[in-house]
């Protein structure tokens, strides 16, 4: 979740503004996962980077104070697709290099597998956007469109639910659960590649030389 705060310009403006919407927010405080301050240019100028996060917070946000700053913003879409393969090879990456460092304990791998899940089901949702759909609420309706369009397997990511709503998982079901894991987010990752071509990552309105 994203606490955004968008002043109209200066420093001075902005802190004022997050006093104002601090003192209206104080009693859902703990809830906020993480703060950003941008100007209101700033965060419009930032939407062909930060697809994915302004796409969630149009889709789910409250004005607490002033007018709204993020429902009019334009996200360049195919850039979006390009932020959504980037993280998912990054995770694989994360992922893969967490496994060389503990192939042998299956507690910390257990417990990587329970800490991506979260950003996991995030880049799930948005491959779906990606793919011109409208992603479904339910975790599972989710991965089994996913596996649809993808070929990536369904029961995989639902392994990694499991573990991590049981915050446990058996030591000899953790490496399967690893490996299925990693092949299903491959199997994603190659489906969104060849999902658009590579000819249109440019920024919008961008010519080639």
């Amino acid at each position: 979740m994203y606490f955004a705060l968008a002043a109209s310009s200066g420093v001075g403006a902005r802190l004022r503004g997050g006093e104002v919407v601090d003192h209206r927010a104080a009693s859902a405080r703990a809830t906020f996962l993480c703060r950003l301050f941008f100007a209101a240019e700033e965060l419009r100028q930032s939407a062909d980077v930060f697809a994915i996060e302004l796409l969630d917070m149009q889709q789910s946000h409250r004005v607490l104070y002033g007018s709204d700053a993020i429902a009019g913003i334009t996200v360049p879409m195919n850039l979006h697709r390009v932020q959504v393969e980037h993280e998912l090879r990054t995770l694989l990456l994360k992922l893969r290099q967490h496994f060389l460092h503990e192939a042998g304990n299956q507690q910390e791998l257990g417990a990587v597998l329970a800490k991506s899940f979260s950003s996991t089901l995030t880049l799930l949702r948005h491959t779906l956007i990606a793919f011109q759909e409208q992603p479904p609420n339910a975790p599972a309706d989710v991965f089994a469109r996913v596996a649809a369009l993808t070929a990536a397997s369904a029961p995989a990511f639902e392994a990694v639910q499991r573990l991590r709503e049981a915050k446990s998982l058996d030591r000899d079901a953790v490496l399967p659960v690893y490996d299925g894991y990693l092949a299903a987010l491959e199997k994603v990752t190659a489906a969104l590649d060849h999902h658009l071509p590579k000819g249109q990552w440019q920024r919008a309105g961008k010519t080639s030389a």
